[in-house]
């Protein structure tokens, strides 16, 4: 699933401009290719199954990309996901966060 503009749109109006300039610093990728993977792990999340895609896509990238959200409205996200947090490739989300990169 490409990153069109509405997907685009989403990332800007959820993901604060130093915070993307920072990502790609950190993981060397550009910033559609980071659009391009975060939504290809939101979908790998089942996020292609939910009726309002757009919305739980900015709350995909609000938690897993934004952060600084609480125990408690971490545990409500993985339930309104209906995945258990263990089921992710959290391999994969720290290199699309630059963790660990040399």
């Amino acid at each position: 699933m490409p990153a069109n503009s509405g997907y685009t749109a989403d990332w800007r109006a959820t993901v604060p401009e130093s915070d993307s300039r920072a990502l790609s610093r950190e993981t060397g990728y550009s910033q559609a290719e980071l659009i391009q993977g975060h939504l290809e792990m939101f979908i790998s999340m089942g996020g292609d199954e939910f009726p309002n895609q757009h919305e739980m896509f900015r709350e995909y990238l609000d938690f897993m990309v934004v952060g600084g959200h609480s125990a408690a409205e971490r545990d409500a996200f993985w339930d309104e996901m209906g995945i258990d947090p263990r089921d992710i490739d959290w391999e994969e989300w720290r290199e699309l966060m630059g963790y660990g990169r040399d």
